[in-house]
């Protein structure tokens, strides 16, 4: 499998036209990205507010997802649901199995065209939208994101990818706009495979830390020296290092659902993420221990990861 950190590699595809489904929180940064790498990018939302905000950034927005779709080889599907991805699949492939072009004229029937799922959805899912665009000659890849909205603005996301090498190779310099780490992690869906394990870790770390914090509350312990000291033991992680960034959790409840549903469709007993599951519904309510001062090395303005590695792709 292969990772990559840089753009320019032998074989791609160096420019192809890149179409942005989804101008929010990450949409909106990665097609700034992408245009400020050299590529012809345009974008479009369903938001009116997003839109505008998206040209203020000199990214073109036409009036109608057909209008995009007819000007891209390479679509980004930054959308926020499994049935928006599934709506803006479905339009891909009806308009590129058309071959027409901008202009109206018949073109090639998927025309080498791409679309990558940016979203966080089921590895069912993905494989069965694969599927269905192979049936229009559309390639496929999944690249879910990692690292939250900070890292999309500064475009050092972690992208986790699946799909076919040769496809690979025509989105890498694309990605790489985006990415500071990019991991080519196998077929169609392993790279939503990825990001499932990336949030049941998550999950998992934000909820046993929550409750060793709660703990030591009630014995008393400061909690921000705590911290200090288990930064420099065995219980250190990433949720520990960056505890005082805001962190809303909205994605958290979604996001464990689909590790279960997909481990009880392959037959697969997950005991802890059935707990983290219900458990991180607490953490929600109550919100995080100790980081509501605010204080520590990673509070302040622009730090938060906006939902960390969760499955917010909008």
């Amino acid at each position: 499998m292969s990772r990559i950190s840089k753009p320019g590699q032998a074989g791609e595809r160096q420019h192809p036209r890149v179409g942005v489904v989804g101008l929010g929180k990450m949409g909106r940064p990665i097609a700034r990205h992408v245009a400020a790498g050299g590529f012809r990018v345009a974008g479009f939302d369903l938001d009116a507010d997003a839109a505008e905000a998206a040209r203020a950034d000199g990214v073109p927005v036409p009036g109608t997802l057909e209008e995009l779709l007819a000007e891209c080889d390479l679509l980004l599907v930054a959308v926020d649901t499994e049935a928006a991805v599934r709506s803006v699949t479905q339009a891909a492939c009806a308009a590129w199995k058309s071959g027409r072009n901008a202009d109206g004229a018949a073109g090639d029937p998927g025309g080498g065209r791409t679309l990558v799922v940016l979203a966080t959805i089921t590895v069912t899912a993905m494989r069965e939208l694969a599927a269905l665009a192979a049936a229009s000659g559309v390639a496929v890849l999944d690249g879910p994101l990692c690292k939250g909205e900070k890292a999309a603005l500064d475009g050092e996301l972690l992208v986790l990818v699946g799909g076919a090498p040769e496809d690979y190779a025509v989105c890498r310099g694309v990605f790489a706009c985006f990415g500071k780490e990019v991991f080519h992690l196998g077929a169609v869906g392993a790279g939503q495979a990825a990001k499932l394990v990336n949030n049941l870790v998550l999950w998992a770390s934000i909820t046993a830390t929550s409750e060793g914090f709660w703990l030591a509350e009630e014995f008393g312990v400061d909690l921000g020296l705590m911290r200090e000291a288990l930064l420099e033991s065995s219980g250190r992680t990433w949720a520990l290092e960056t505890w005082y960034r805001p962190r809303d959790m909205p994605w958290a409840a979604k996001d464990m659902s689909m590790v279960l549903e997909e481990a009880d469709r392959v037959g697969l007993s997950l005991p802890m993420a059935g707990v983290v599951h219900e458990a991180i519904k607490t953490v929600k309510r109550l919100g995080l221990p100790g980081s509501r001062a605010g204080s520590g090395p990673d509070s302040g303005p622009g730090s938060g990861t906006g939902g960390g590695a969760g499955s917010g792709a909008s």
